[in-house]
Order: C-alpha cells, then structure tokens, then sequence
C-alpha cells in the first residue's frame, strides 16, 4: 500500500477513479474476473483522467476523477449491450462472456422479468404471475445470485397437479412474503420478460 502512496499524484487518481469507474461497469460480474481484465479495466476507465491531468495545469482538472464513474455507469447501462449486439449482428460471437445461463439471468441490465415459474427437483412449482404488484416492497420483485432465487410466490401447485393462489403472500398487517429458493434444487426455471 505504502508504494501506491509513494507514485505521483496522477496515478493515483488514474487507479482509484479507474476503480470506481470498474466496480460501477462490472458490479454483478466481479466474482468470476481474472486479475489481469480487472487491471486492464481500472487502466482503461481510469486513462482520461490521467490524460486530462497531464496535459492540463488546473485545480479544474482534478474534475477529471468524475470521468470514470460516468463511464463506468454508461458501459453498465449500454456499452455491454451494444457490444454483444454487435457481435451477434457480425456474427463474430454469440457468447456473452457472462459466466453462465444464470449469471446472465441474474444480470441483464434494462430487462424487466415480469412472470416466474419455478420447478424444484422434488416436483413442487411456484409461481409468480405478475411481479409489478410487488414493485413498491422492500426488496426487488426478483432477486438473483450464484445461490438462488427469490421472489414473491402468489400461486403454488398442490400434490394433485392443481394451481392454488397463496393467499398470505401480501397482508397488511404482516407485510409481503419472499421466498428464497437455493440454486441446488431448482429442476426449472421459466421467466418471461420484457
């Protein structure tokens, strides 16, 4: 730490704006990122800064430093998209370097899920039919991680293969219900979504 103290001041700013503009670009994919794309990624967001500190001799230009926080957020809200549109239109690629089917679920910027159907490896099925009801409560309609899922079950299948609507999941008194469900036992997942 003490050498990263000791470099001139533009690196630093480089390194530690470059790491803001990252952690904001990559926040849900930082768990499966090589150290070397993670220093190329902090260099790249963190450079205009630099750039604009070397070549400028102004207490204005330490501004710069807000340069790769405003780029990291534009790649995490478009570039990435773009980028994989580019490349399946080009036909270059028709991976999205996500990881795997469910971080790419759990990920995806700017996609509403709207209904969820999930079936655990015991045969029982949960349902969601329509998450904008649970828009306003203190959690997400749907929350994804490398463990699991959980969301708002309003409908349930019962052992004879009939949908009940659960009817506790929303009650005023007790506020709304989530259910989590572990990755290890979902046989199925079905999301629609828009």
């Amino acid at each position: 730490m003490k050498e990263l103290l000791e470099l001139p001041i533009y690196l630093q700013i480089v390194i530690a704006s470059g790491y803001v503009g990252y952690t904001i670009a990559q926040r849900d994919y930082r768990k499966n990122e090589k150290t070397t794309d993670m220093w190329l990624a902090i260099l790249l967001f963190g450079l205009p800064s630099g750039v604009i500190l070397t070549l400028t001799d102004s207490h204005w230009s330490y501004l710069s430093v807000l340069i790769a926080p405003f780029l990291g957020w534009v790649w995490a809200k478009k570039g990435k998209s773009y980028l994989s549109k580019l490349l399946h239109w080009s036909r270059a690629s028709y991976e999205n370097n996500e990881g795997d089917i469910w971080n790419t679920l759990a990920t995806r910027k700017g996609v509403e899920i709207t209904q969820i159907t999930v079936t655990l490896t015991n045969g029982r099925q949960y349902h969601c039919s329509d998450t904008a009801i649970y828009n306003k409560e203190e959690f997400a309609p749907c929350l994804f991680d490398d463990d699991g899922i959980a969301f708002y079950v309003d409908h349930y299948k019962t052992a004879e293969g009939k949908w009940e609507t659960e009817p506790q999941v929303k009650d005023k008194s007790m506020g709304a219900a989530i259910t989590y469900f572990p990755k290890s036992d979902i046989a199925l997942l079905e999301v629609r979504f828009k």
